[in-house]
């Protein structure tokens, strides 16, 4: 019995000789200050491959985020560009799966570890509450030597065997859908390759695309350029113009399409409109459509609503799907004014945190050790983990039996006239940075930003020519676009407002002041 005891307390030593270690480094880093001079740089990756490794080497947190987007019963789906949705929720199941068989394992040892957990063993000084009850006091000592064992072997096999399937040399996507993806699996939707409604639930319209970088917006009115009677122009007309002109651009990697947004909470009252019911929400108590024909588009064109707003949206990839830059453009003719607005948003690549599996290595002989010592702080945490997956489990487990998450969804929306349906979080914006991770995706963003916004100005600028209609004020806003967030709109004086550069303040000058800086 004094040899099991002297076993615990050299666990618990342990533990608290690693985490003193771990101190220890990070104070010297301090001191060192060598966190400014290790910068880990890596090369692309594919988001898919991080967000399956993560699965593993981020625990239940992330897989919890995963279960959760994927239970939403009424919400509205977003994009999920360069991730297998069907691949990475497949796998999330299984492996949670196998984590909560694992867990309810250690929650049984944590029980019949119960009374040396109590005491702390010996170290403290303490006497065991069992022992009186030798038989007791060896079970319980056994199960937390074993539960110590099993924990550290757990961890072990999640780092350096389970996740490493997914290191960047095994990884292949065939074998592993596979192997996690069963066909005719319930639940398991996604935001269809054909797809053009974007529902948006969050103060970000444009969910599943990244993160903004960048508007502009011009507006002047329609004047005949001489004395001959312009030609009509529409909304259609200048989405037509920018479309071919930003196809002779011959950048590479760059797909176009037309998207519909619609707030969440907006959908159920345009969905009453007879003529729109099928097309956005057949039913209240389900999620929005995903795709509306292309004449819905041409309406709504044609016929501007402040709840449903067409864009024509510019991709351009680069870093194998890492980094996308979405310019999203609205031509507007309405009565005698025409005005042209450009949204970009970048989709930024996977943040290093989940980039774990690319520094994983399996560890020498030293190597071992000092992984060893890093690692039992996190013992106490992961029983507390499985301790509260458990509990998730059953809570989930009492949901799904008696259908409770559908009944608060559907009273919600039965009480609730402003429901929101929108989509409000992606797995990929789970994944990914807040911003580039190196000068030249910073460069490339930059480049595809500007290439679209020429493109479609000289598009606008063309066809109101075309039409027979004055080009001055654009062609006088134009050069005054070098950077993002910049607001024009012409007639009489020139009123540019927005952010040149960091700090900038608003500038307001007239035509002829702007026209002599120019020359």
């Amino acid at each position: 019995m004094s040899v099991l005891f002297s076993l615990i307390n050299l666990f618990v030593l342990l533990v608290l000789a690693s985490l003193f270690f771990r101190i220890g480094l990070f104070l010297l880093r301090i001191i060192l200050r060598r966190r400014e001079f290790r910068e880990t740089l890596q090369p692309a990756g594919d988001p898919t491959r991080f967000a399956l490794a993560s699965l593993w080497l981020e625990g239940g947190r992330f897989r919890r985020s995963v279960l959760d987007l994927d239970r939403e019963l009424c919400r509205a789906r977003a994009p999920e560009i360069g991730i297998d949705v069907e691949l990475v929720v497949s796998a999330c199941r299984k492996i949670d799966a196998f984590c909560t068989r694992r867990n309810a394992i250690i929650l049984l040892a944590l029980f019949l570890a119960v009374p040396v957990l109590m005491t702390g063993g010996s170290v403290l000084g303490l006497t065991m509450l069992s022992s009186q009850v030798p038989t007791l006091a060896f079970v319980s000592s056994v199960a937390f030597l074993a539960l110590c064992g099993f924990t550290l072997w757990s961890i072990w096999r999640d780092d350096f065997v389970h996740a490493r399937e997914f290191s960047r040399e095994r990884f292949d996507r065939d074998e592993a859908r596979l192997k996690y993806v069963v066909s005719g699996a319930e639940g398991i939707e996604s935001f269809p390759p054909g797809g053009n409604i974007i529902c948006f639930g969050s103060t970000n319209p444009f969910v599943g695309f990244g993160s903004p970088a960048g508007a502009w917006q011009m507006a002047t009115s329609l004047g005949p350029a001489g004395d001959e009677t312009p030609q009509p122009l529409t909304s259609e007309s200048l989405h037509e113009a920018i479309a071919r002109s930003v196809k002779t651009v011959g950048v590479k990697n760059l797909t176009a399409k037309d998207f519909v947004f619609m707030n969440g909470t907006e959908v159920a009252h345009v969905a009453k409109q007879e003529n729109l019911r099928k097309a956005f929400l057949p039913d209240p108590f389900g999620r929005p459509r995903t795709a509306i024909a292309a004449q819905g588009i041409h309406y709504f064109r044609a016929n501007p609503d402040d709840r449903v707003r067409p864009y024509a949206c510019f991709s351009i990839a680069n870093w194998g799907m890492e980094v996308v830059t979405n310019c999203f453009v609205r031509a507007l003719v309405e009565g005698n004014s025409a005005s042209i607005e450009m949204v970009t948003t970048v989709l930024l690549p996977v943040d290093r945190s989940y980039r774990k599996i690319d520094e994983l290595s399996r560890p020498g002989k030293l190597g071992a050790v000092l992984w060893f010592l890093q690692v039992l702080p996190r013992v106490p945490l992961y029983w507390l983990d499985a301790i509260y997956s458990i509990a998730v489990f059953i809570r989930q487990r009492i949901k799904d039996g008696f259908k409770l998450d559908q009944f608060r969804t559907h009273r919600e929306i039965r009480l609730n006239p402003a429901y929101n349906y929108g989509a409000t979080d992606t797995i990929r914006g789970m994944i990914s940075s807040d911003s580039p991770h190196f000068y030249f995706q910073r460069a490339d963003i930059r480049r595809a930003r500007e290439v679209m916004g020429k493109a479609v100005l000289e598009a606008v600028i063309g066809a109101m020519r075309d039409a027979g209609y004055s080009t001055r004020d654009f062609e006088l806003q134009a050069p005054m676009l070098i950077d993002n967030s910049i607001y024009v709109s012409a007639g009489g004086d020139l009123d540019i407002s927005g952010a040149i550069g960091r700090g900038a303040s608003v500038m307001r000058q007239t035509a002829a002041t702007i026209t002599e800086k120019l020359r």
